[in-house]
């Protein structure tokens, strides 16, 4: 039996995924990575990865996990938002990460 999903609970899984994938861009702005260095540290393809920031793909948990430790931020703010248990130096290139981002576009490198 094919279990098959509703089309909300696909869009409410697309808008998880873009919301992650937003988290983990800034992540790794902050980190100060372009996507292909954080590619490389993953052992994934840049395209792969510039697919699990656009949310245009789910991010496999081994990825994740290590795309946390890299850019030393923590599972409450990639999946919830709560920057509380990210150290200061990180907070503070983040939020300059968040105002690069709603200024321009991530481009070659970027």
């Amino acid at each position: 039996m094919k279990l098959t999903r509703s089309k909300s609970e696909t869009a409410r899984e697309r808008e998880m995924w873009s919301i992650i994938g937003t988290r983990l861009r800034i992540a790794r702005k902050a980190a100060l990575l372009s996507q292909a260095a954080m590619a490389q540290k993953l052992g994934i393809s840049r395209a792969r990865w510039s697919m699990y920031e656009l949310g245009k793909r789910p991010i496999r948990m081994i990825h994740l996990d290590d795309a946390i430790r890299i850019t030393a931020v923590d599972w409450q703010f990639v999946m919830q938002g709560d920057e509380r248990g990210v150290a200061k130096d990180v907070r503070s290139r983040m939020r300059q990460a968040r105002q690069l981002s709603s200024v321009e576009e991530d481009g070659v490198g970027g």
